[in-house]
């Protein structure tokens, strides 16, 4: 698979895990698509039916433990997107909302940043619990670093077009 079709995959990956995880699927509520050409009359068997979800590849992600972040030192850039609220925390964090079995996922995370492997970590033994596959890609990049090379040639790029390519 060639760098760039991977970095479009990526891509498409992490948007769809974030749709679903923060803005869609409240917890106990059932998967509604809101896609234009899928809300069609459900009774409607030539209506378009959505794929279902093959897997995710989550770039060193700062926020999978909401509540945990919030409730230590952080950066005021977290204030400033999660508010003052707890019950807002756990509703937009990811491992507070990870109930049930999901698809496939890869977390990259950056081993010179303090958290972002533990939460990595935390996360995947959580979806594990649950029935999951998540896996834990450290690498030794900053977290710019992780964004931006991802689709040159290197060991990192070819383990995560090869995730990618165990989706299909």
């Amino acid at each position: 698979m060639g760098a760039h079709l991977a970095r479009l995959e990526m891509k498409i990956c992490i948007s769809e895990f974030l749709r679903r995880i923060l803005f869609e699927i409240p917890p106990g509520r059932p998967e509604k698509s809101r896609d234009a050409v899928e809300d069609t009359d459900p009774n409607d068997p030539t209506a378009a039916k959505p794929e279902r979800w093959r897997g995710a590849v989550l770039l060193d992600s700062a926020a999978l433990d909401v509540p945990v972040i919030m409730n230590n030192r952080h950066l005021g850039l977290y204030d400033h997107a999660f508010g003052t609220d707890p019950r807002q925390w756990t509703a937009v964090s990811p491992i507070a909302q990870l109930a049930s079995r999901t698809a496939p996922m890869l977390a990259v995370c950056s081993s010179r940043r303090r958290e972002s492997c533990g939460q990595a970590d935390r996360f995947a033994a959580k979806a594990s619990g649950l029935g999951g596959q998540v896996r834990v890609l450290r690498e030794d990049l900053s977290h710019m670093e992780i964004n931006a090379t991802l689709g040159a040639a290197s060991d990192y790029t070819s383990q995560v077009d090869a995730f990618l390519q165990s989706l299909r």
